[in-house]
């Protein structure tokens, strides 16, 4: 069963930068995971139209990978 069937809101992830930096133990971050659930493209795809406007490049990156939920180490090393 798909984990975003069951429950509510809850902590699941502990997010890290890749290039080791810190995070900010302030922020909230929320994590979507494209290749397994349908509502998280619907919602990455929402994204990448309301940041259009501020950066035309990053939502056309959101929506090429959408397009193609591959590890987005595997998406940066295809040009993106």
């Amino acid at each position: 069963m798909h984990s975003y069937l069951n429950g509510g809101v809850r902590k699941k992830y502990t997010v890290l930068r890749a290039d080791g930096t810190p995070t900010d133990h302030e922020a909230a971050y929320f994590v979507l995971r494209l290749d397994a659930d349908p509502h998280a493209r619907k919602a990455a795809l929402a994204y990448a139209e309301s940041v259009e406007e501020d950066n035309p490049e990053f939502a056309e990156d959101i929506r090429r990978w959408v397009g193609t939920p591959i590890p987005v180490d595997e998406f940066v090393g295809h040009g993106a």
